[in-house]
Parts: C-alpha cells; structure tokens; sequence
C-alpha cells in the first residue's frame, strides 16, 4: 500500500549563499525527493514525493545542517533588539 505523496513548501532561514542552497538540494536528494526547488534568497523550498509521516525526519534533517525551518507555529525572529 502505497502512501500518498503531496508538494511541500517550507521556508527555510539561514541560507546565505549558493553552497547552502545545495546542501539542502543534496540532502533532499538522498531522501529521495523529486521536483527540488531551493532559493536561498527568498528561504524557499519546495520538492514532492515525500508522504506527510517523512516530514517531521525531513525537517530536523534541514535543520540538523544548520537551517531553521520556520512553521506557523514557530516564533518570528525580531531583527529590533528592545
């Protein structure tokens, strides 16, 4: 029985440069994603063929490699320091 995968978008902060970008593309590509799309400038990424119980793994994978990956119910970063 086969999982049903969807299209994720995350957006992912901490990427500063090309060789971040592709960090995040080779790690996804291990996991077996397809259709990766990883822009450092906007911290977009998208890829699909991952079923909704790999995701949380996917996630502190992304994260593990030095990224935070920002969900609704993460707190926003303040750039003014009170």
């Amino acid at each position: 029985m086969n999982e049903e995968t969807t299209t994720v978008e995350l957006t992912v902060t901490g990427m500063h440069c090309t060789n971040c970008a592709i960090a995040i593309h080779q790690y996804l590509e291990k996991k077996e994603a397809k259709d990766i799309f990883v822009d450092f400038a906007s911290d977009e990424v998208k890829f699909s063929g991952i079923t909704a119980k790999e995701l949380p793994e996917i996630t502190k994978g992304i994260e593990n490699l030095g990224f935070q990956v920002l969900t609704d119910e993460s707190p926003k970063e303040s750039f003014y320091k009170k």
